[in-house]
């Protein structure tokens, strides 16, 4: 690509995400003053897919995670140790300072709102001490040269990519109609559980084990549009202003509504078994599918086959002969287990039904009998890893890989149950808890360790003032969207997708502190992150073409600030460490402190940080150790003695620490922040009456596709340099 070129394809992509001019010619001018970004020779082929990476953009960066640079425990194949000889008990007082808005809270049950924690009075506030745990384990991790133990493996990924090599032709054959079959779904033999979710569903025999599929011998395909004219359709079942104003309309409508006006709601949820239709054949329009349209006299029974809404209006629904006429079989725990991976959205380590299936699931919850379509490919008897179900025509698959597999590759493997077996420093300090497998059996202190530090709440110090609630859209973080939390995967041309031949880890999340000069204006802080939880509400309205959020879809959050009259809004806290090494010591005094770099760098804790609030700078207000064999030659005052002393042992993690006090530091996250870099990126954007999808054409640079296809795009999305 010439300069010229690539300053044109610039220009373009800004101006289609709405800069203005004197963005795109602030950025043009950078871009001309930089070389290109660094590419491998074989990046500049013709057969390379071009770099479009302008439009990428995240609030996070990811540090890079190497197994070789794991720091082992000093006692790692040894058992509970009992007091050491040489062992270290250590208080550190330590002072949280928040550089802008701070929410470290939850929903307030009353006013819906999500509130900071309080302890003892209305405005006690603190900062909990598993927030303060969690941060600074977190960064532990990365400067001690963790394994990464405590992380849910557990899952895996949906695919639907009519483009990808295991879509639609490949692993899985859903685009050809010749090869799906379509069944009902149906609850068998087990209790389902009640409405509210168990704290590890995955686990759940009842829930996995508690469904079959009924085949059915044929389905049949109807145009979307004709369903509109049916004499059973009756728009007048919904509320005036979900009523289609032309039988087009139909294709708008959510799942749920498209089955009320159908006749196929009951007990108030979907029931689509209950309301049969007339059809008859058509002519076939497409290979392989049976056509059939609304004839009240044809010979055809059957009921309809709904999906979600479409905005753009969909061509197809679907039929099914009704159900009762053939045997069920039972869905395999491991089968189902993977549907409702696919099918859900992951919250801590449970899995909650999202879409169609929370739909469904609140069927089966109201009416055990109900029956829900499916469809699926391979085979149903056998049920290996080519079987797969879903609740539309073109379903859901899992990707090739499971998230257990990708760390594996990576050097992320699973902490082994047994009590001898080697740790790292940071389990060792901090403790681990191995979530047991398959139904292993295993003594307690075999599957957990404790840890010998332990943090107090930190309490306020002073005043503080509580923002007016600020409405928002908040969105989860996306595991699955692999361009960024997947490195190049050198076996398979570098691609970075979960069905590659040996994908890895990116790295470890870090969100980067932004606010260079927040001490000295937190309001100014207040104001960027209210622009960016802002931000949120106008691009969903803007993808629901002008529709506003639903009120039940916001998020109302309340921050804390500094007092009107300047004060800082300060914190403090005791940590409290035991029978730990001096090296182990200094571990936490470096993750504390960023190696004694506590003027330059920051921490990230609680709500929002993907929008930059949370900045805390930190300080070590005292320390004070006790030796079990007091050295006389020794400041135990002296945090730097501790700091190098880690520092001596864990050479291996040095790279990883660069790249973390890059993530750090606040004047890198505002340089990115200026760059447009920081921000969560734009799905999609209609301009000038056309749909601009960014998110699917960055993924489409590096998934892998078809033979004869353009290699992937060799470039860094979020580089920390």
């Amino acid at each position: 690509m010439t300069p010229e070129e690539r300053r044109r394809r610039t220009e373009a992509l800004l101006r289609a995400q709405g800069k203005s001019e004197a963005q795109i010619a602030v950025h043009l001018a950078q871009q001309a003053a930089s070389p290109p970004h660094a590419m491998s020779t074989a990046s500049h082929r013709a057969d390379r897919r071009a770099d479009a990476d302008v439009t990428a953009s995240a609030p996070y960066r990811l540090v890079p995670f190497d197994k070789d640079s794991i720091v082992r425990a000093q006692d790692a194949a040894a058992p509970d140790p009992g007091p050491r000889p040489d062992g270290l008990c250590a208080n550190i007082e330590v002072t949280w300072t928040a550089e802008g808005p701070l929410l470290i809270g939850s929903e307030d049950k009353v006013s819906g709102e999500v509130v900071p924690i309080t302890l003892g009075g209305a405005q006690n506030w603190i900062i909990p001490g598993s927030t303060l745990r969690g941060a600074v384990r977190a960064v532990s991790e990365i400067a001690g040269g963790g394994r990464l133990s405590q992380v849910n493996r557990d899952r895996v990924f949906p695919l639907r990519d009519f483009t990808h090599r295991d879509y639609g032709t490949g692993r899985y054959p859903v685009s050809d109609p010749t090869k799906v079959m379509a069944g009902w779904l149906m609850l068998r033999g087990h209790a389902l559980p009640g409405a509210k979710q168990r704290r590890h569903p995955v686990a759940d025999a009842a829930l996995n084990g508690a469904f079959a599929i009924e085949s059915c011998p044929a389905w049949y395909a109807v145009t979307a549009a004709d369903i509109g004219t049916m004499r059973t359709y009756d728009s007048n079942r919904l509320p005036a202003d979900r009523r289609p104003r032309d039988p087009s309309g139909f294709t708008r409508l959510r799942a749920d509504e498209k089955y009320l006006s159908t006749g196929g709601f009951a007990h108030g949820v979907i029931s689509p078994a209950i309301a049969t239709h007339r059809f008859r054949s058509a002519p076939v329009l497409r290979s392989g599918m049976k056509i059939v349209a609304p004839d009240a006299a044809g010979g055809i029974e059957g009921c309809l086959v709904f999906s979600g809404a479409s905005p753009g209006g969909k061509v197809w629904e679907y039929v099914l002969p009704p159900p009762g006429r053939g045997p069920a079989t039972l869905i395999e725990p491991a089968t189902m287990k993977r549907f409702r991976e696919l099918n859900s959205r992951a919250v801590d380590d449970a899995l909650e039904p999202d879409g169609t299936w929370a739909l469904v699931m609140d069927a089966f919850r109201r009416n055990p009998e109900v029956r829900i379509p499916v469809f699926f490919v391979g085979k149903l008897e056998a049920q290996d890893r080519d079987f797969c179900f879903g609740l539309t025509r073109l379903f859901r698959v899992p990707h090739l890989n499971d998230l257990d597999t990708v760390l594996n590759n990576s050097g992320v493997h699973r902490l082994p149950v047994g009590a001898n077996e080697p740790r790292d420093m940071v389990d060792a300090l901090f403790g681990y808890v191995i979530e047991p497998l398959n139904g292993e059996r295993a003594a307690p202190r075999d599957v957990a360790r404790k840890g010998r530090v332990a943090f107090r709440h930190a309490s306020l110090q002073g005043d503080a003032h509580l923002t007016a609630p600020i409405a928002t859209v908040l969105m989860g973080p996306k595991p699955s969207f692999a361009p960024f939390y997947l490195a190049p995967d050198h076996t398979d041309a570098g691609a970075r997708d979960y069905s590659s031949k040996t994908p890895r880890i990116a790295g470890v999340k870090r969100y980067p502190p932004r606010f260079d000069a927040a001490p000295a204006a937190p309001r100014d802080a207040l104001s960027a992150v209210q622009a960016k939880l802002a931000r949120q509400i106008a691009h969903v309205t803007e993808m629901q073409r002008g529709r506003a959020p639903r009120p039940d879809v916001l998020t109302r959050l309340r921050f804390l600030m500094p007092p009107p009259d300047g004060a800082p809004l300060r914190f403090t806290s005791t940590i409290r460490l035991w029978d730990v090494t001096a090296e182990e010591l200094g571990l936490v005094l470096w993750a504390l402190t960023f190696g004694g770099r506590q003027a330059t760098h920051r921490h990230m804790l609680g709500h929002a940080k993907p929008m930059g609030a949370g900045q805390v700078r930190v300080e070590i207000a005292r320390l004070h150790v006790e030796a079990n064999r007091p050295d006389p030659a020794v400041d135990t005052a002296d945090a730097k003695h501790f700091i190098d002393a880690f520092l001596a042992i864990s050479a291996a993690a040095e790279p990883a620490r660069r790249l973390l006090l890059a993530a750090a530091d606040p004047g890198n996250g505002a340089r990115w922040a200026r760059d447009d870099k920081l921000d969560t990126m734009i799905v999609a954007r209609r301009v000038g009456g056309r749909l601009v999808q960014y998110f699917q054409r960055l993924r489409d640079l590096v998934k892998v596709r078809r033979a004869g296809d353009p290699l992937p795009a060799d470039v860094d999305f979020l580089p920390l340099s």
